[in-house]
């Protein structure tokens, strides 16, 4: 599960979609069969040594208008493990510069904003968090909406203890679907 409004959470898919939609434009703007620029697509190698996602889904080759000259390869796991280590190449490189936001706790006050592009923000108290390493948590505003979200669209917000503790009360977590 990954936050509504939260593309870069769910990259690999997203990259998917983005690369999708281009080549259908093309087919389309050009005159050709949509269906062969789907089929160019899964029947392009990964890399020069590494199959295509048809071949790694059906362990067989798959033919196609594409001049395509690569070797078979006798093992998979192979293929995989260097997968893997383009992947974590890629987040290593990725997460040069990032950090990580401090942890949220249930009955934190924050403010939550609620659409991405919109710099308003709402007051609200956390409710749930996400398993360990996850980013996700639940929050209920004071307006009584619901609302899972990532970190990054949370702020911390400063309350003395008084306030905190009616506060985190009156938000008590109730069984509403998400928004």
């Amino acid at each position: 599960m990954t936050s509504p409004t939260n593309a870069q959470s769910n990259g690999q898919a997203e990259r998917f979609v983005q690369t999708i939609k281009n080549s259908l434009t093309k087919a389309m703007e050009g005159g050709e069969d949509p269906h062969l620029a789907l089929l160019a697509y899964i029947t392009t190698p990964l890399m020069h040594n590494l199959p295509s996602p048809a071949e790694l889904l059906n362990s067989r080759k798959f033919r196609c208008l594409l001049p395509v000259q690569i070797e078979q390869h006798e093992q998979t796991r192979q293929q995989r493990q260097m997968m893997q280590r383009m992947k974590l190449q890629q987040a290593k490189h990725y997460n040069k510069n990032a950090r990580d936001l401090p942890k949220l706790n249930i009955g934190d006050t924050v403010y939550i904003q609620l659409k991405p592009n919109i710099r308003k923000w709402t007051p609200g108290i956390i409710i749930h968090t996400g398993l360990e390493n996850s980013r996700t948590y639940s929050v209920q505003t004071t307006h009584g909406g619901w609302y899972i979200r990532n970190r990054k669209f949370f702020r911390v917000r400063h309350t003395n203890n008084q306030q905190h503790t009616t506060q985190s009360t009156k938000y008590a977590p109730q069984h509403h679907q998400p928004v």
